[in-house]
């Protein structure tokens, strides 16, 4: 009978042997990673961090001197999460799945009409006749209103009022660079035709 140790042995002889062979056509025995692929509880990246809006309304103001209209769709200051280190520039994360920020319109200002895959949820914070319109219904937007943007409508956000128009925008970007989905088209014109 063979010793614990020589059928260990073997095993892993041969376990060696199919990862071999596995490394050379695309493929990997999956009982070798399951620990890996398949956790026990939940292990997000996200720290808990804490974004006071006290602090950055000041400085999202000052963005708007540097910041052209023609830009104002990414005036934002991104809520990175410290949980995600920076790769080539911060990463977009605020959680594990979703990003979010601080982004601001200026009175008289449209930003450029687009349409992305992510789902985009607007909680606005401070608002005079600010706007946005998709899917063909323009919405003038309050103080303290939700507004949910489906994927792949066409969209565009403006300011007919007197102040700047400031909300928290939060997209599943995250998911959808998981996905390698995350993209966006800008519609040659400023604005869409009916909307």
């Amino acid at each position: 009978m063979a010793s614990t140790s020589e059928t260990e042995a073997a095993v892993q002889a041969a376990t060696d042997k199919i990862i071999d062979y596995c490394r050379q056509n695309n493929s990997y025995p999956m009982w070798t990673v399951t620990n890996k692929v398949s956790k026990l509880s939940p292990n997000p990246k996200a720290l808990p961090n804490i974004w006071a809006w006290s602090d950055f309304r000041k400085i999202l103001l000052e963005t708007c001197t540097i910041v052209p209209e023609h830009m104002a769709e990414h005036r934002a200051l991104m809520m990175v999460n410290p949980g995600f280190p920076a790769v080539n520039g911060p990463s977009p994360f605020t959680t594990d799945t979703l990003y979010a920020g601080f982004q601001t319109v200026l009175p008289g200002e449209t930003a450029p009409a687009h349409r992305h895959m992510a789902y985009a949820v607007r909680f606005i914070l401070e608002s005079d006749k600010g706007f946005t319109s998709v899917a063909g219904h323009k919405v003038y937007l309050e103080a303290g209103d939700l507004v949910l943007t489906p994927s792949w409508e066409w969209r565009y956000h403006g300011n007919h009022g007197t102040t700047p128009t400031i909300w928290v925008d939060c997209l599943d970007i995250p998911l959808h660079m998981f996905a390698r989905i995350n993209f966006l088209e800008l519609y040659p014109t400023p604005s869409v035709p009916g909307l």
